[in-house]
């Protein structure tokens, strides 16, 4: 159960149809969320505009003031600062997230994000992320997947009812770019990192390039997710990257 307080005020004129929000502010677990928000168009065609702040809170604190079930990560100090603050606008056929700033721990994103359609979905972004320690976040105790006979991953296979003509769970179009300063995964560090991410009618295509280990890698990746059962098609160049601080860094 969530429980909280919310406070605010709100103003609303049914003539003119509009509504405006001010100095709203919910609080909940030691996580405060403030904003102001103005709505027209109310019993036609509503839009909306707010700007809201999500202030800086422990996330893992939170969950467990809501008895929420943890979040469990490797690194057992993640999750213990967070903030966003974004303006939203939108409407009955588009959305849009404007001016967003994201902290997490050590890692701070900007960025905006845009719902150009609703149905079928069609999304835009962009994002830049300073640095980004996705090891912090991996499960403790997290194996990797099993390899079935024939050299490829064990997965589930997918419900029917899960399909759709859009592909995998309705792959929505989109196109997003996000650039990363430096990026570990997997402890392999990388940096000055680009990916570009199209997606047309169920077909994702992927393309990055990053500097790795005073050399580069450039890859595309094309996943066609229409059958249901995606088909990856990957190709990748490495060039001038040092194998031996690279293997250090893998094993250890």
């Amino acid at each position: 159960n969530l429980e909280g307080t919310l406070s605010g005020a709100v103003d609303a004129d049914m003539n003119k149809g509009t509504l405006d929000l001010s100095g709203v502010e919910f609080m909940a677990g030691g996580a405060r969320l403030n904003g102001d928000m103005k709505v027209v168009g109310l019993g036609a065609k509503p839009t909306w505009d707010g700007t809201w702040r999500l202030h800086e809170f422990n996330l893992a604190d939170t969950m467990k003031k809501l008895r929420m079930d943890p979040i469990r990560t490797r690194d057992g100090r993640a999750l213990r600062k967070v903030s966003l603050v974004m303006t939203v606008k939108g409407g009955q056929d588009q959305l849009s997230l404007k001016g967003i700033e994201l902290v997490l721990d050590d890692s701070r994103m900007t960025g905006q994000m845009e719902v150009v359609r609703f149905d079928p979905p069609n999304l835009a972004f962009e994002f830049n992320i300073d640095t980004l320690d996705l090891d912090r976040y991996r499960g403790p105790e997290e194996k990797s997947e099993s390899v079935n006979s024939k050299g490829g991953r064990d997965s589930k296979a997918l419900p029917e009812s899960k399909k759709s003509a859009g592909g995998l769970l309705g792959l929505p179009d989109l196109k997003g770019k996000i650039r990363l300063g430096r990026l570990k995964m997997f402890d392999v560090r990388m940096e000055d990192a680009l990916v570009n991410l199209t997606a047309n009618k169920g077909v994702l295509d992927i393309h990055q390039e990053t500097r790795l280990y005073e050399g580069t890698l450039k890859g595309d990746a094309g996943i066609d997710f229409r059958s249901g059962k995606p088909k990856t098609v990957v190709k990748t160049v490495l060039t001038a990257v040092q194998g031996g601080p690279l293997l250090a860094d893998v094993t250890g």
